[in-house]
């Protein structure tokens, strides 16, 4: 990860392989996504998906609201050690372009009335309120700079 001139629109991606989680496109209609980006990031060598804890831009790295899963490509570099925020073992980096395509699926485990927003439905149209209220404050959470521990 030399200095490099398209070192501007580098996006560091600190987190760690999961294992037993994989890409696999068999059964989708070729003609799904076919020839799209997400598509041939999704068929490119290596592709997995991995837990990500915080992410760099430029000198300054930035926590998560939580950890992510992202597509990524082969096992990523080892992640240096800093002095900053608590150490996470087997760290790894990916180094992707700000405007490269990939895949986010987030993680929540509960009951599947609270991971449904049935508690407070009561009807249809509260599920449904419930369900865009959740995905707009997920969607809406901004980055935070990393803690200094």
């Amino acid at each position: 990860m030399g200095e490099t001139l398209l070192g501007v629109t580098e996006v560091r991606l600190y987190g760690r392989v999961v294992p037993g989680l994989a890409v696999d496109l068999a059964g989708a209609p070729q003609e799904l996504g076919a020839g799209g980006p997400l598509r041939r990031q999704l068929e490119a060598a290596g592709a997995r998906f991995a837990r990500i804890y915080f992410i760099g831009i430029g000198s300054n790295e930035f926590d998560l609201p939580g950890a992510v899963l992202m597509l990524v490509h082969g096992e990523g570099e080892e992640a240096p050690v800093r002095g900053a925020g608590p150490h996470i073992p087997g760290l790894r980096v990916w180094v992707y372009d700000k405007n490269d395509i990939s895949l986010r699926l987030d993680a929540t485990s509960g009951t599947l009335e609270q991971l449904l927003g049935l508690a407070a439905a009561g009807s249809a149209a509260g599920m449904n309120v419930g369900m865009n209220v959740g995905m707009n404050v997920g969607m809406n959470v901004g980055l935070r700079p990393r803690r200094e521990d």
